[in-house]
């Protein structure tokens, strides 16, 4: 493009030289009939315009109607015709992308020729590929339980990147989806964007172990259970809990089965279960109130309890006591038990020989007959005999 200070002094000299032209001609006397010729002494103007979409950098971003600009050549000369041109045609589409071309054009008048040459004329109306990368992988499942960083980059074939967004840190608040967005733009000035989901749970979820069944008494098993371990999670969910456990032994006061459940974020939390286990019944004896009178036998009302021993869960309860004043009776069977903590039971019996009743029909006899008148002169044995039902 002509610029306007060197135009305006193609200009001056031009007039210049009509007006010189001019005097001389006025000086001299015309010859009869003659007619005065003018003379073009100054060269065609050129000049040029872009119809396109200005970026930055000197480059162009195309134009409305695409990824193209339309050079505009302007020729003219106003004292002679315009002999010749060569590559000034009117509009001259130049296509994208272009990292930069130059276009030129030549003129010749009677005033001489003049040759222009565009700038570099660049065009880029291609936004760049944006991507908005993490800087550490998740911990699970695409969710993050620790603070990341978001950061973007770009690439761009032509114009190349001038800038991206900056760096975002991200620690919370938890969130089942959280975009972070930025862009980058080329040296033209197009620009695109990506957005990152950041999805982010810092909380553990809640496990609870859970057994399969009640337990038979005060807490305490006397029969195989299982434990399960279950759990919740608000915000990523549930991914995995520990196994079921059956437990069948060995008797314990307390034995305990740990489990846990995992978030998709990784975050963990366990429960605890104490199993107290009895399978064993306890030990349980009948015990009369007082020994027998003699040989076994009950002469006297007496009474009878219950009581027991369980090394593990411990008695909880035993037969109540009964008492026993009669009938009389060759032997009759008083049975009671004693129950553990945990449900097992054992009984034990007495056998109660009661007879209160004297013995009836006692008789004395002497072992021989008197010696003499009822008496008896040396020794004799005197017996005695009754019966008893």
């Amino acid at each position: 493009m002509v610029s306007p200070a060197r135009s305006r002094l193609r200009r001056k000299a031009r007039y210049t030289a009509l007006v010189l032209a001019a005097l001389s001609l006025l000086a001299l006397p015309p010859a009869p009939g003659a007619r005065v010729a003018l003379v073009d002494t100054t060269p065609p103007v050129v000049t040029y315009s872009v119809d396109g979409i200005e970026g930055t950098n000197d480059w162009y971003r195309g134009s409305v109607g695409g990824n193209y600009i339309v050079l505009h050549w302007s020729v003219s000369d106003p004292e002679s015709p315009i002999i010749s041109t060569t590559g000034c045609e009117p509009a001259i589409q130049i296509n994208g992308p272009n990292t930069g071309t130059r276009r030129t054009c030549s003129a010749t008048s009677d005033g001489g020729t003049t040759t222009v040459t565009t700038r570099l004329l660049k065009i880029d109306a291609t936004p760049p590929a944006t991507t908005a990368a993490p800087s550490r992988p998740p911990n699970g499942a695409g969710w993050y339980r620790a603070p990341l960083s978001v950061g973007w980059s770009g690439t761009d074939a032509t114009s190349g990147i001038a800038s991206c967004s900056a760096t975002v840190s991200y620690a919370g608040p938890d969130t089942t989806g959280t975009s972070e967005t930025g862009s980058c733009t080329d040296n033209a000035g197009n620009s695109s964007s990506d957005t990152f989901v950041v999805r982010y749970d810092t909380v553990a979820p809640t496990t609870v172990a859970t057994p399969s069944r009640p337990p038979n008494g005060a807490g305490w098993y006397r029969a195989p259970v299982s434990i399960d371990w279950v759990g919740s999670d608000a915000t990523s969910g549930l991914a995995a809990c520990s196994a079921t456990l059956a437990y069948a032994g060995p008797d314990t006061t307390g034995t305990s089965e740990t489990g846990s459940c995992t978030d998709n974020a990784g975050n963990s939390s366990s429960d605890t279960f104490v199993v107290r286990y009895d399978t064993t019944p306890p030990n349980t004896a009948a015990t009369p109130s007082r020994p027998p009178n003699g040989a076994g036998w009950y002469r006297a009302p007496l009474s009878i309890s219950w009581g027991g021993t369980d090394a593990t869960s411990g008695i909880d309860s035993c037969s109540a006591t009964v008492g026993l004043g009669g009938p009389d009776t060759q032997g009759a069977t008083r049975s009671g038990t004693c129950t553990d903590r945990a449900g097992n039971s054992s009984g034990d019996s007495l056998v109660v020989r009661y007879d209160a009743t004297a013995p009836t029909g006692v008789t004395a006899a002497a072992g021989r007959a008197p010696d003499h008148d009822g008496w008896y002169n040396h020794p004799v044995a005197i017996g005695w005999s009754g019966s008893d039902a």
